[in-house]
């Protein structure tokens, strides 16, 4: 399931992005996040990780392959999301400043 959303999803919104002249001749920069479970495993997390690993070299094969995009893919820490709501999540982390500094992470590499 997280294969269908995180690859599927992402590669059929990239190729709309790519089929567009008004998109596909400029600049983009596409922001999506990966996760700190890839060097931090939590047991049930298997196919979320991989899913999550798969996205990242994804986005260095695109990287390469469309040099005028900026392709953003921070390892996020675990934090409380809609996501992660019913797991007990006893996260220390706020969940706007972590995006802030991811955005602005982002912010800094599409210049």
């Amino acid at each position: 399931k997280f294969c269908s959303y995180y690859i599927n999803g992402f590669v059929n919104l990239i190729e709309k992005f790519l089929s567009d002249v008004a998109y596909s001749k400029n600049i983009l920069t596409v922001f999506t996040p990966s996760t700190i479970f890839l060097e931090q495993p939590q047991k049930g997390f298997n196919e979320y990780i991989a899913s999550k690993a798969a996205v990242e070299a994804l986005v260095r094969q695109l990287a390469a392959k469309y040099s005028g995009w900026v392709f953003c893919a921070p390892r996020l820490p675990r934090m409380l999301t809609d996501q992660t709501s019913g797991l007990g999540t006893d996260s220390t982390q706020n969940t706007a400043e972590v995006m802030l500094d991811a955005l602005n992470l982002m912010n800094c590499l599409s210049r």
